[in-house]
């Protein structure tokens, strides 16, 4: 005659379910560890120092007015652009250099805003003779 009893079934140390659950929360917390530590390596080792932007447009003399406009646009763009994060992280800076319609004028001004302000980018020169005397100073910055 079978027996109406169920078979033996021997009692483990830890209920399995009790396990994976520990299990899980073990998961989630290793999970935000890693996250919070590349959260904060990044913020640490993230380079946040600005990006300067020379603006090189004649503020005097006869192109004054014609180059005005040019550079309002462009700071308004970089405003923007800081509006919303910045750059790759960081914020942008502009500088502002007045060439005075004197074509050697901006060529010590690029001078001035690649050495002294550390411009890494020019933005200006209406004309051509404006810009071919630039080229050589960008070019000997490298």
């Amino acid at each position: 005659m079978p027996s109406s009893r169920p078979p033996y079934e021997r009692p483990s140390a830890v209920p399995s379910s009790g396990l994976r659950r520990d299990w899980r929360w073990l998961g989630v917390a290793l999970c935000a560890l890693l996250g919070l530590t590349a959260w904060g390596v990044t913020t640490i080792m993230v380079d946040r120092t600005p990006i300067v932007v020379g603006l090189l447009h004649s503020q005097s003399g006869p192109l004054a007015g014609v180059e005005r406009a040019t550079l309002e646009a462009e700071i308004l763009a970089i405003e923007q652009l800081n509006d919303q994060g910045g750059l790759l992280g960081r914020p942008v800076r502009y500088v502002i250099a007045d060439g005075a319609a004197d074509a050697s004028m901006f060529a010590r001004e690029a001078e001035r805003l690649i050495r002294s302000e550390n411009a890494c980018v020019l933005f200006g020169g209406s004309t051509t003779d404006f810009r071919r005397e630039v080229v050589p100073v960008v070019e000997a910055a490298n």
